[in-house]
């Protein structure tokens, strides 16, 4: 049985693509590709990033479960991975997906793979379960960042 508390962070993880969907419901096409700010991305491109980078946090979930104490750089984001013409309902399906294969693995973990560590360049000695933590706050992050465009628009 899984640990409450592992379910809980299945459960975040889970509401990340809800969450991206429901606050883009009434924007249409033209408000996706509304660029705030010279340098800065447009929604369609952050929810681009939340699929691109959603492989890389799988890896280095399975690394961790994996491997003793393997060594995690940080994720940057790829930039040209972003394409802002992809329709949003397209996006939203695929970082939709992309989710549920990395909370269907989590599910099936053993308890003792949730304290499994990595040393990350950034954080340090850190613990499987915190690393599902850093993922969620990455998609709060995002949901901030979609409410501060739509602010603009």
């Amino acid at each position: 049985m899984i640990n409450p508390r592992a379910q809980m962070l299945i459960d975040a993880l889970a509401s990340g693509p809800k969450d991206v969907a429901r606050m883009l419901r009434p924007l249409n096409a033209d408000n996706m590709r509304f660029v705030p700010m010279a340098g800065e991305w447009c929604i369609a491109q952050v929810v681009a990033h939340l699929i691109d980078i959603e492989p890389k946090f799988q890896a280095r979930l399975q690394r961790i479960v994996e491997q003793d104490n393997p060594h995690e750089s940080f994720i940057g984001p790829d930039e040209n991975a972003y394409d802002a013409s992809i329709p949003i309902k397209v996006l939203l399906v695929e970082f939709a997906e992309r989710r549920a294969v990395t909370t269907s693995y989590l599910a099936n973990l053993k308890n003792t793979d949730w304290i499994r560590i990595c040393t990350h360049d950034t954080f340090g000695v850190t613990k499987l379960h915190q690393q599902v933590r850093i993922l969620i706050g990455h998609d709060n992050e995002h949901l901030a960042q979609i409410i501060a465009i739509r602010e603009k628009l």
